[in-house]
Order: structure tokens, then sequence, then C-alpha cells
């Protein structure tokens, strides 16, 4: 919890992608398509800074009524975290290869039929934890300085609270006593993915220098959530004995 997401998160998620782009230039036949995603990926999002795109959404079938929604690279950015977080990985470089060529509606539709029939908002706790635990630590000079470097990125914001919300929430701050990091020779079992756009593995190293007991393991060709059986059988040999050597059994998870 000594992370600071809103700090953190932005450039958790171009890492995954940078790391999304080099696997669908090497793995892929069609180099035409995916050769330099991320390349291409930049230069568009640098393109529409400032573009403002207007979509016809029909609100009623008998009425006809329709309605004319407005949306930026944020709406756009908003898809592409959300496929990397909760779709199929091999499915995100041909949605931004669509993105980036214009084809926006087929996408954007549904986000806002999603958004217009009942957005679900995050819950009284999460808000809770999210201001207290979050919000009152960020800096905002530090976010600052990551739009600076990555322009794209400027007003958009990935996790689901806003500081907007924490300062009509008003949590109190939790003590910063609970903001640091402390050592202990207690065994950890930790698994992330490489293509994590939240969490990124970065964060296994830092627990582990406090850690060094833990035990690390990176997920190759994985997103956020490494759960199924490989996780769950090294999670069983952790139960049994935390002390021994995990054997993750599978080629695509690596000691880290």
């Amino acid at each position: 919890m000594f992370t600071p997401i809103d700090e953190d998160e932005p450039v958790n998620f171009i890492e995954a992608l940078r790391k999304l782009s080099e696997h669908a230039e090497k793995d892929s036949a069609d180099n035409m398509l995916y050769g330099n995603l991320y390349g291409r990926f930049q230069n568009y999002f640098n393109a529409i800074l400032h573009t403002t795109f207007t979509l016809p959404y029909l609100v009623d079938t008998t009425t006809k009524q329709t309605l004319s929604i407005q949306y930026t690279k944020n709406e756009l950015l908003d898809l592409i975290v959300s496929a990397m977080l909760n779709t199929a990985l091999k499915e995100v470089p041909f949605l931004i290869t669509e993105i980036i060529k214009g084809n926006h509606e087929k996408y954007m539709l549904p986000r806002l039929r999603r958004i217009i029939n009942g957005y679900p908002a995050p819950d009284g706790m999460r808000m809770t934890v999210s201001c207290a635990d979050q919000a009152n630590y960020h800096s905002q000079a530090i976010v600052q300085q990551l739009y600076k470097l990555y322009p794209y990125m400027d007003g958009y914001h990935i996790h689901d609270v806003w500081k907007g919300v924490c300062d009509c929430w008003k949590a109190p701050p939790v003590s910063a006593l609970t903001k640091q990091p402390f050592y202990s020779s207690k065994p950890v079992l930790i698994g992330d993915g490489e293509m994590d756009p939240a969490c990124r593995p970065l964060y296994m190293l830092e627990i582990k220098h406090y850690m060094p007991n833990a035990q690390t393991f990176l997920f190759i060709n994985r997103g956020h959530g490494v759960g199924g059986k490989t996780w769950n059988d090294m999670t069983q040999q952790f139960l049994d004995n935390p002390a021994q050597k995990i054997e993750p059994g599978s080629k695509a998870v690596i000691p880290y």
C-alpha cells in the first residue's frame, strides 16, 4: 500500500502496452498490421490531444430519438485500458489498430450504452479506502511530471476514484505510518503478469526488497490477475510448506 496509484498507474499502463506491442510484433505474421504498435498508438493519441469526436446515439428505437454524444482521447484510452484489464490480451492489439484507424463507433457504442443505462460506480467502502489511503497522499506535482513526459495521458484518470470525489467524500487520511514500507522475514508468495497495466512487476521487486524471503514469479503473456491451475498449484505448495522453493511447473512462469 506504499505505492501511490495515481502517480504510478498511467506509467504502469504505458509499460504494459509497450510489452504488449513487443509481443504483437514478434508473434504475429502480419507485421503490416501489428508492427511498431506502441509507436503508432503514441503518434495517434498525440495527434488527437485536443480533438473532440461526435457520435450519434439512438436513445429510443420507437421515437428514433437520437443524442449527439461527444468524446475525446480519454474515452478511447478507457477502451484500451478496460480491454487490457478485462479482455483476453490477444484481442487487444487488434482493438488498438482499429482505434488508431478511426474505427471508434463499434467500440464506443457498447460503452455508451453501459454508461447511459446505469454505469456501476465504486461503492462507499472503495471510495473511503481510496481517498483515505491514496488520494490524501498523492502529489499533483508528480502527476504533472508524468503528463509532461506522456502528453497523451494528460487529464486521463485510470483509477475509478477521483480526487474530486474525495474532496466531497472527505474520508480522513490514514496514519502516515501505514504508508511506510517495513522489513519482515515472513515468507510470501507473489505473482504478477508481464503485461499487468495496473500493478507492474516492479512492485514485486519492491516488496521483495523489504521481505527477502518472498518468492516472486512473473507470468509471461498474462496481465492483471494470474489465477488458474498453475497459480493454484503454486499456492498449494506454498501453503503446505511456506519455506520450500516453489516449482511453477510451467515454462510460462519464471522466478523474478
